[in-house]
């Protein structure tokens, strides 16, 4: 893992991102395996649920990635 955040941190702004990404993977891979046991036991509704959750789970941990994006597009627009 170490590798990986060194070849993310020369393409992006650091490492912080890099985290943020395995936080997200991680979410959506708890929340999709949660989700599959729910539905082989016959808890469906339980089941949709949990996804919702690990998609909210997922986007709010990448709204900061997606405010420094924001950010970044509207100083190359020159409204900063």
């Amino acid at each position: 893992i170490r590798s990986l955040e060194g070849v993310w941190s020369s393409v992006s702004s650091g490492t912080e991102v890099f985290r943020l990404v395995l936080r997200m993977i991680g979410i959506t891979y708890i929340s999709d395996l949660t989700a599959g046991i729910c539905k082989e036991s016959g808890y469906l509704v339980l089941s949709n649920q949990v996804t919702l959750a690990g998609k909210i789970g997922v986007l709010l941990t990448g709204f900061p990635v997606l405010m420094d994006l924001v950010q970044y597009v509207l100083k190359l627009g020159g409204n900063s």
